[in-house]
C-alpha cells in the first residue's frame, strides 16, 4: 500500500523458484550458496528477463550472503574463519534450514545427515573455495569480493561477521578491517 513502495528482496536456492522473483522485478538473494549454485540461480532470472523481453537486470538485483571475516593476518582470518563454521556445523532440525515448500527434496541431501539434522558436509577449504565463506586479508577478502561480483553478477554483499565464538573484539576487528581497507575499494565497482 505504501507508495513508494520499498524494495522487495527474496532469497532463492534453486533456479526453478526464480521466474516469479524475476516476473516481479524483485532483487534475489542467495545465502550461503557456492558460486556455481549462484551462477545457476542468478543466471535463472537473467534467462526468465531475456524470454519475457524485461530489461536486462543490473547488478542491484542480485545479493549474496556469505560468513566473512577480516583479519590482519592469514593466520588471524584462517582462525577467525574456521569460527564461523560453527553457524553451518551446529545441529538443526531439517525445518530450521529448510521449511516445507523451501526447496526442492533432492536440494536436501546437500545439507542433512540421514538422521535429519543440518549440517555441511564440506570442509573449511572447500567452503572458502565455493565462497560459502569469505576469509582473509583485508587483500585476500577484496579479491573474493571481486571475484563474485566479476563471476555472478552481484551488487549486494550481505556479511555474517559473527557466529558461534567469535569473540566481540574479533567481531568488531573483523568488520573495521572490512571497512577501512576492503569497503573504499568495492565502492568504485559498477
Amino acid at each position: 500500500y505504501q507508495q513508494p513502495h520499498p524494495p522487495i528482496w527474496i532469497t532463492g536456492t534453486n533456479p526453478a523458484s526464480v521466474p516469479w522473483v524475476a516476473d516481479h522485478h524483485y532483487t534475489l538473494a542467495t545465502v550461503l550458496s557456492s558460486y556455481e549454485q549462484t551462477d545457476a540461480i542468478f543466471g535463472a532470472y537473467r534467462q526468465r528477463c531475456e524470454e519475457m523481453n524485461y530489461p536486462e537486470p543490473g547488478t542491484d538485483r542480485f545479493a549474496y550472503c556469505a560468513l566473512t571475516f577480516t583479519g590482519e593476518t592469514d593466520k588471524k582470518a584462517e582462525e577467525g574463519g574456521r569460527k564461523l563454521l560453527w553457524y553451518l556445523n551446529k545441529r538443526r532440525p531439517v525445518g530450521f534450514f529448510a521449511p516445507p515448500g523451501f526447496m526442492p527434496p533432492q536440494g536436501l541431501t546437500r545439507f542433512f545427515d540421514p538422521k535429519g539434522s543440518a549440517r555441511y558436509s564440506r570442509g573449511y577449504e572447500d567452503l572458502i573455495e565455493q565462497g560459502v565463506i569469505i576469509a582473509g586479508t583485508p587483500k585476500k577478502v577484496l579479491e573474493k569480493v571481486k571475484y563474485l561480483h566479476d563471476r555472478c553478477g552481484v551488487g549486494h554483499l550481505l556479511m555474517m561477521n559473527q557466529a558461534g565464538f567469535l569473540t566481540h573484539e574479533e567481531t568488531r576487528r573483523s568488520m573495521e578491517l572490512f571497512a577501512t581497507e576492503v569497503y573504499p575499494e568495492l565502492r568504485t565497482m559498477q
